[in-house]
């Protein structure tokens, strides 16, 4: 299976009348997952295999699935992904490693980057600074301090 032109239901292996509402969460998840990485250059995943299902489905249900708030979880995990340097490879450490869909659905990875624990995630927003403003305001108060230095111990 794949995408070959199947419906809906044969991605998922079901007959019309089975797919259940956390089914087509699933399948929205996944969906949600390749235009993510599409964005960022990470790794497409190519199958929806029954393994990736079983945990999507779990994650989804980890956060309130089959109501919408588990899907919203999702969204919001692929938004601190967009976010995150580290998450598309572009934070140093690990060479050429990037998050996949693999990756993603681990139970203690997808609660992290829910909550924005791999940096320039949700906790991000929450500052009340800007970075600019941050680099600005720390600029300032390096320059300030090297004028108290001279001053208190003279110019030399």
């Amino acid at each position: 299976r794949g995408y070959g032109g199947k419906g809906l239901e044969a991605e998922l292996g079901l007959q019309d009348e089975q797919v259940s509402s956390i089914e087509m969460q699933v399948l929205e998840a996944y969906n949600l997952y390749n235009e993510t990485a599409l964005s960022c250059k990470l790794q497409q995943a190519a199958k929806l295999t029954a393994g990736r299902k079983k945990h999507i489905k779990a994650r989804l249900k980890d956060y309130g699935a089959p109501d919408a708030s588990g899907l919203e979880a999702w969204k919001t995990a692929l938004a601190n992904i967009e976010k995150s340097a580290y998450l598309r490879g572009e934070g140093g450490g690990r060479t050429g490693w990037r998050a996949d869909l693999d990756f993603l659905i681990q139970p203690s990875r997808y609660t992290k980057v829910v909550e924005g624990g791999y940096g320039n995630g949700a906790h991000a927003g929450d500052t009340k600074e800007s970075q600019p403003e941050r680099y600005s305001r720390i600029l300032s108060e390096i320059q300030d301090q090297d004028k108290s230095n001279s001053h208190a111990g003279g110019e030399q």
